[in-house]
């Protein structure tokens, strides 16, 4: 069975990075496609996660389009009453089926590519907000990856002028100093969860910082937490 590594961090907070170091390992699985941002495993929990969803009945979505073989559209139940199963457990039920599939699929595809003797990874930056679910409902393993807020900061600023547009919740509206406010308020809560940490066989915290000044012991602390080299 392969293993999610879940990368918890921000942009421009060394995520890139991180997923170019657990690139470095044939035990860990992804498309090495730089920046490394497609979310296979986030679309699968959005996935399980729309049968649950409220079912409106409109033109868009409604249970006479079942019938439609080539309509690509999919949503939630069409049937609001049932005695038959329970909806409020199926993502969960759902979610671990699609991970299954998936990793039978990583498995196949890549064999003879990574070391069998070890474990088998997939990393993914993934959306914050499935991390819960994800970890509820199947095994991961959880990299906290965090950027002091000055720095960060800083790093944005100059990443958009070089892009020539404002990303990362800069708005048209924002001066430096008030978005200097917001990255931090956004940031506030992520810190309080990491000052209650403590690394485990599932949890690691890495810091930016930390991992610059001293990048082969970092990389080592990451190795022997993994199981790989």
């Amino acid at each position: 069975m392969v293993t999610p590594i879940l990368i918890r961090s921000f942009g421009r907070s060394g995520s890139t990075l991180m997923m170019q170091v657990l690139g470095s390992s044939e035990n860990v699985l992804f498309d090495r496609e730089y920046p490394f941002e497609k979310r296979y495993l986030t679309y699968l929990h959005r996935l399980s996660n729309v049968v649950n969803q409220p079912f409106a009945d409109n033109d868009e979505w409604n249970a006479d389009l079942l019938f439609e073989s080539n309509n690509s559209m999919i949503g939630p139940f069409p049937y609001t009453e049932t005695d038959l199963f329970d909806k409020n457990e199926l993502p969960g039920v759902f979610l671990m089926r699609l991970w299954d599939g998936f990793s039978y699929q990583l498995i196949k595809f890549n064999s003879g590519k990574f070391d069998n003797s070890r474990p088998i990874y997939y990393a993914e930056k993934v959306a914050q907000d499935v991390c819960v679910d994800l970890n509820h409902f199947t095994s991961c393993k959880n990299l906290f990856l965090f950027r002091d807020p000055r720095d960060e900061f800083l790093s944005i600023k100059s990443f958009n002028h070089k892009r020539g547009f404002n990303g990362f919740d800069w708005s048209k509206d924002d001066t430096d100093e008030s978005f200097a406010r917001k990255l931090c308020s956004m940031r506030r809560s992520f810190m309080h969860h990491l000052l209650h940490i403590d690394n485990d066989d599932q949890r690691l915290v890495v810091f930016y910082e930390r991992f610059i000044e001293n990048p082969v012991g970092s990389t080592k602390l990451i190795s022997d937490w993994l199981g790989i080299e």
